[in-house]
């Protein structure tokens, strides 16, 4: 085993066995980011009074299993596949003494770990190393709401459901679980959802009524989506993407049917009025029929 292959695995056991030093490092527990994005993830080292020679930052991830996935930072030859590009990861303030946050760009699906954020400290004569307790970062596709005649669902795609959610709130607060479900997608992905009956027929117009969609992981909301459907003239059949939409009220509609049945009536008037007229003309002329005409010329 070469030194640098000792230092790393040094490393990953260190994540395991250390924790209990003054010094530390402050990771968040979670972060949600959307397919696409650029996530920072956030390690701030708390060094107090300690005098710091050197400071040496490293990255890796780990599956949900705890298993190491990859070195991120900085880049280690390993028989492990690349999961993350390298050209994808920086440091977001290289040379700042305690901010050893990793910059991730364009995440995908598969990027959904554990990322451990770890420092080697050299403070006069000794080395140290710090492991932080490591974010889970959560990558999904965009929220969807969608209402239609019977039901206001909400969905997402994931890369594993364990320990996730949806969850509607109303806009007293309340939770509503739904019926929530779940299929596999291609490419060892899934799509999650719930769905709850659609009450929009019991709001009072002209108010509207407010739905809200969360993504829950371990019971905790780390995104969520505001929906607002106008009380009056549901347009079922929409795709609701959190904003207003605008729908036509129901008394449009029988003005609409009455304006049409009024010109149904004008028409027939015209049509009998001109009937008769032509009736009347016909009776009028002193020539009625063949017979009447010979009858006067042969007198």
């Amino acid at each position: 085993m070469t030194t640098s292959h000792y230092h790393h695995v040094a490393f990953v056991l260190a994540y395991f066995c250390l924790g209990c030093c003054t010094i530390k490092l402050e990771q968040p527990p979670i972060l949600a980011a959307t397919v696409g994005s650029t996530v920072n993830l956030s390690c701030y080292l708390q060094i107090g009074n300690e005098t710091i020679n050197r400071i040496n930052v490293y990255w890796l991830s780990l599956g949900l299993n705890g298993t190491l996935r990859q070195y991120l930072y900085p880049r280690v030859t390993t028989g492990s596949s690349r999961i993350i590009n390298k050209t994808l990861i920086r440091l977001s303030n290289p040379g700042n003494k305690t901010d050893m946050s990793l910059s991730v760009s364009d995440v995908k699906l598969s990027f959904t770990d554990i990322y451990v954020c770890s420092v080697s400290l050299v403070m006069d004569t000794n080395t140290s190393s710090i492991p932080g307790k490591g974010t889970y970062l959560l990558v999904h596709e965009p929220l969807e709401t969608v209402l239609n005649d019977t039901n206001i669902i909400c969905r997402t795609k994931v890369q594993t459901v364990a320990n996730l959610s949806l969850l509607w709130e109303f806009e007293n607060g309340r939770l509503v679980n739904g019926d929530h479900g779940w299929f596999a997608n291609s490419g060892n992905t899934y799509w999650i959802s719930t769905t709850i009956p659609n009450m929009t027929s019991l709001c009072q117009p002209p108010m509207n009524s407010t739905f809200t969609c969360l993504l829950q992981y371990r019971g905790m909301t780390v995104v969520r989506k505001r929906m607002e459907i106008a009380c009056a003239g549901i347009s079922h059949g929409t795709n609701v993407t959190g904003t207003r939409e605008a729908h036509r009220p129901v008394h449009l509609y029988a003005l609409m049917l009455g304006s049409s049945l009024l010109l149904l009536i004008i028409i027939l008037i015209i049509w009998i009025r001109n009937r008769w007229k032509n009736m009347g003309d016909a009776n009028s002329s002193p020539y009625t029929n063949i017979s009447d005409l010979k009858r006067m010329h042969c007198f």
